[in-house]
């Protein structure tokens, strides 16, 4: 992933993912996530590879929440996260808030465009734009 020669290993066991470097751990996602699935590609259409996670995690945020927000949800919710690769190992470069409407199936395209489609069945189009995802079918709204 990162060109310095080494073989990276993804493993997606128990709903947690790892990453593996010449046999050895490391790097694991935060053990409270419940990791649904991952895709390793180049969405942000720099030439380099990012680590996309779907995740559920309780709360809506992360731990910096809007002003307005005062408290945040306990449940579950979806999130996309998207890492890229820095020292040797994963760093995050985009975390989503809740995802609404929630996603039922996900794919990266050759085009480097992310496919989600919703429990709903709408069919939509998401590209890497400057800070986070951005629609590109239809109406502009980040993600």
């Amino acid at each position: 992933m990162d060109g310095d020669g080494r073989m990276e290993t993804f493993s997606l066991e128990n709903r947690r993912m790892k990453i593996f470097a010449d046999g050895r751990e490391i790097w694991a996602s935060d053990s409270k996530w419940i990791v649904e699935d991952f895709i390793l590609g180049d969405l942000g259409g720099d030439g380099t590879e990012e680590m996309v996670l779907f995740v559920r995690k309780r709360g809506s945020y992360g731990p910096v929440k809007p002003f307005w927000i005062k408290k945040d949800e306990t449940s579950y919710s979806q999130h996309i996260f998207l890492y890229r690769w820095n020292d040797g190992g994963p760093e995050p470069l985009w975390m989503s808030s809740r995802l609404s409407p929630e996603v039922r199936e996900w794919e990266l395209l050759a085009d480097g465009s992310l496919k989600l489609i919703t429990d709903s069945g709408e069919d939509t189009r998401w590209g890497w734009h400057i800070w986070g995802l951005e629609r590109l079918d239809g109406e502009t709204i980040p993600f």
